[in-house]
């Protein structure tokens, strides 16, 4: 390959590659040293975590483990190398010694101006193996922690992303430690916390770190949330003090107390939303449905998820937000236990709006299923001829529908087809139609 493509492209090729590769990458020369640096340090610890599984719990593995573990702790030693003089000093006075290897030379690249995305608890896990086994005290970890962030904040101008994942991805050394509340009151902090544009959380966090993120962090425009359960009223808050949220995730695994109080947050939210995507998992109360009805305050609304496996989405909950016409919705995705006609009433109201379409329901074969199954098609047909990819699932009784679908949706690139044999949400068998298409070519 000629060392002197155009950077653009060798940017998107060298995208391509793994950790190991794009290591190597920075051998090869100046321009290709460049190009590596910048995407293996955006996000350096997505790269140290993405083959925990692989790397870690496979036995005769021992120099695979080792290479993980060590990839740690020189992620750290790069960090630490690019600090300053006073911050090393700061470090070294907690009782922590830096190796003169790191003390005695000046990085070549200015990493901490890459960065883009942080996790907090991942940073936390490459400390704790950083510092030496004989280190017992929180303090030392206290000051190495601050010490790095205080870098961040002032050094990283591209970092706009923050997450937070759960500890059992983690091996941490100091897993009680509250992180963020010290991170808050560092020289910089409200101004390094305004211009952060996307949190994620899969995480319980404390209720102090939401408290102080709904002060400091308000320009929000992206917030994903899976596993939070536990801070409903915290989270609620950290949704409410946001000033520009577009996109949201919710992940629902509690009881309906817990949606009730987003509810009232996402509520406030909804004039403003562009992207919005609500996965329940658990919980099936007969006797209680999570309303829906805000969706109609959603003018601005261009894709919508609706996620559940225990009826969750079934009901009256969605007659009214079925009853308007969302103008701006291209991208619309359900996965219920059953469908009904509200759910085929929403898809009539894109008119020919959408360009992506998903449907995948359980009960493929059940009477009310069977009848109401043309009238879906029948909508599809008729408003979503500008639909670019379509995944449904097709009970066998209705392949014969399949045929006029294709007809009115020619723009059709990627068409995904489910039997409806549904073991575990989301895991379905792909439908083999081939043996139907000589008898629709004919």
């Amino acid at each position: 390959m000629s060392p002197t493509l155009p950077p653009e492209t060798l940017h998107q090729i060298l995208k391509e590659l793994s950790f190991r590769d794009l290591r190597n990458c920075v051998l090869v020369n100046h321009t290709w040293s460049i190009s590596a640096i910048q995407l293996l340090w955006k996000n350096p610890f997505a790269f140290r975590y993405n083959g925990q599984k692989n790397y870690r719990h496979v036995p005769g593995k021992g120099k695979r483990i080792e290479w993980y573990e060590d990839s740690k702790r020189s992620l750290v030693d790069t960090y630490i190398w690019c600090l300053s003089d006073e911050s090393k000093h700061s470090i070294k006075n907690s009782g922590v010694e830096i190796p003169n290897r790191i003390i005695q030379r000046r990085p070549t690249f200015n990493y901490p101006s890459i960065l883009t995305t942080l996790n907090f608890t991942y940073l936390s896990d490459v400390i704790g193996f950083w510092l030496p086994t004989t280190i017992t005290s929180d303090f030392p970890y206290y000051v190495v922690f601050r010490e790095l962030c205080k870098m961040f904040m002032t050094d990283s101008p591209r970092l706009k992303v923050l997450e937070f994942t759960d500890t059992k991805a983690a091996e941490l050394k100091f897993r009680k430690v509250n992180i963020l509340p010290l991170t808050c009151y560092a020289p910089g902090a409200n101004d390094f916390f305004s211009k952060i544009v996307k949190i994620s959380c899969n995480a319980i966090l404390q209720n102090e770190i939401l408290y102080e993120l709904a002060l400091v962090a308000q320009n929000i425009e992206e917030i994903n949330l899976q596993d939070c359960n536990k801070n409903k009223d915290a989270m609620a808050k950290f949704i409410q003090s946001q000033t520009k949220l577009k996109r949201i995730e919710i992940e629902i695994n509690g009881p309906p107390t817990f949606y009730l109080a987003i509810q009232r947050a996402l509520e406030s939210k909804a004039p403003y939303l562009t992207h919005l995507s609500i996965i329940h998992k658990g919980y099936s109360y007969d006797s209680f449905r999570y309303s829906l009805s805000w969706l109609v305050k959603c003018e601005k609304l261009q894709e919508l998820k609706l996620h559940s496996k225990t009826g969750f989405y079934e009901n009256s909950y969605l007659h009214q937000a079925s009853l308007k016409t969302f103008k701006n919705l291209k991208k619309l995705e359900f996965v219920l236990s059953n469908l009904n006609s509200d759910h085929i009433s929403m898809i009539r109201k894109t008119d020919n709006r959408l360009s992506k379409l998903k449907i995948i329901w359980i009960r493929v074969n059940s009477p009310e299923i069977i009848q109401i199954t043309p009238n879906l098609f029948s909508a599809i047909n008729q408003t979503c001829i500008n639909l670019i990819e379509l995944e449904l699932t097709v009970s066998p009784l209705a392949l014969e529908l399949i045929t006029e679908l294709f007809c009115n949706c020619q723009l059709l690139e990627e068409v995904r087809l489910h039997d409806g044999r549904i073991r575990i949400l989301g895991e379905t068998e792909i439908l083999d139609i081939s043996e139907h298409l000589i008898d629709w070519g004919g």
